[in-house]
């Protein structure tokens, strides 16, 4: 008897089962329910290929702009794409000197966030992709990284992702324009990594804890950085500062009067 055959015969023995239960469970919501909701229908569209016979989707805006990545004509490579309804599937191609691409998310302002490799980047960089600006290399944490990833993107243009070592280390990573790329760290051990990220630049994930002995949920908070002027003191805003940290409104205030020598 073929394994096919096996896995078919116990979908069909679990479907009765599965039949009593969604019985039972329609009973019990007719009873406690006033009315039945009409279940949301949806359409499937087909959003296409590059010329080759693969593409998938990774991200999705508000507006409906999808990216991912796709195979080119003749089927050798993947660029990284960017679809809307208006416009179709559009090639966002590579970093120079680069031959692989892929788009992981895109925000409401239609910038993209993936990995490509390049000249300067073979094993593969983060890039930050605008209408404006084309393709642009993050970069990674450091000599010893030589692969990043973007994997979010919020409406503030901020990423979340991670860079790797050739040895398979890796730290979580958050860029911005006025930061550039900033290592997360670890609770003490080896790795850690970004799976998720916010409007307001929180980015949780999980980490190594020293020695590598257990890997903990964490959640990074990004830091305030000093006040510019008064009125960034005021309402409580002083308390939003940690580097420095403030007593009051008026050592916050102190702080910005003497240009941080107070």
């Amino acid at each position: 008897m073929s394994r096919h055959s096996v896995v078919g015969r116990r979908a069909r023995a679990r479907s009765g089962w599965r039949l009593v239960g969604l019985s039972l469970l329609a009973v019990t919501i007719a009873a406690f329910a006033g009315s039945a909701r009409a279940a949301t229908s949806y359409t499937i569209m087909d959003l296409g290929t590059l010329g080759g016979t693969f593409s998938q989707a990774s991200g999705i805006n508000g507006s409906g702009q999808v990216v991912g990545a796709s195979e080119t004509t003749g089927g050798l490579t993947e660029h990284a794409f960017s679809w809307t309804q208006a416009g179709g599937m559009m090639d966002l191609g590579t970093l120079p000197g680069g031959n692989v691409s892929g788009a992981f998310d895109v925000n409401e302002v239609n910038q993209v966030t993936g990995v490509s490799t390049g000249t300067a980047a073979p094993n593969g960089h983060a890039f930050l992709w605008t209408q404006s600006g084309g393709m642009v290399d993050l970069g990674t944490l450091g000599p010893t990284y030589t692969y990043s990833n973007g994997r979010f993107i919020n409406n503030s243009g901020q990423i979340g992702g991670v860079s790797y070592t050739d040895a398979g280390t890796h730290h979580g990573l958050a860029w911005t324009q006025a930061s550039g790329m900033v290592d997360l760290g670890t609770l003490g051990g080896t790795n850690s990594d970004v799976l998720a990220m916010n409007e307001a630049g929180q980015l949780a994930g999980d980490a190594d804890t020293t020695g590598d002995a257990e890997t903990h949920a964490v959640l990074w908070q990004p830091q305030a950085s000093a006040p510019t002027n008064k009125d960034q003191c005021k309402k409580d805003g002083w308390k939003t500062f940690t580097n420095p940290k403030f007593k009051n409104q008026g050592d916050c205030v102190s702080y910005v009067a003497t240009h941080g020598k107070h």
